[in-house]
């Protein structure tokens, strides 16, 4: 299963609407990202919201490869395969370039909606 991103500023708010009201989102070491960041979308700034805005600038459009998938409850945990392309320039590749990473993703739920949700990604190599 795979399915591609191109997120207008109202799909944000969509995703939003699957997100409890205090989400908060933990993840591993990332190149793009400051590393171990939690962003909780409950919080008075919104962070979780303003980091997908941030991203927005940053990648135009990306994909997500679903290669695994397990359901144990309410929690899902997913393999992924990502690739996306660079909107404006970042650490010297130019824009339109390509990144990929495969990413495990860790989702639990409450009444049906992501409380909590963990990434670590494993970014291919670009700076070399």
């Amino acid at each position: 299963m795979s399915f591609a991103v191109q997120r207008p500023e109202s799909d944000l708010d969509a995703s939003a609407r699957h997100q409890a009201g205090t989400a908060d989102d933990g993840s591993g070491p990332r190149p793009l990202g400051t590393a171990g960041a939690g962003r909780a979308r409950g919080r008075a700034d919104g962070s979780l919201l303003a980091s997908a805005r941030k991203g927005k600038q940053v990648i135009r459009a990306q994909k997500f490869d679903i290669l695994n998938c397990v359901v144990d409850g309410d929690n899902v945990a997913l393999e992924v395969f990502w690739t996306g392309l660079l909107a404006t320039s970042v650490e010297g590749l130019p824009p339109n370039s390509e990144l990929r990473a495969h990413v495990s993703i860790f989702l639990e739920f409450r009444d049906g909606k992501i409380c909590r949700q963990h990434n670590y990604d494993c970014f291919d190599p670009w700076w070399v």
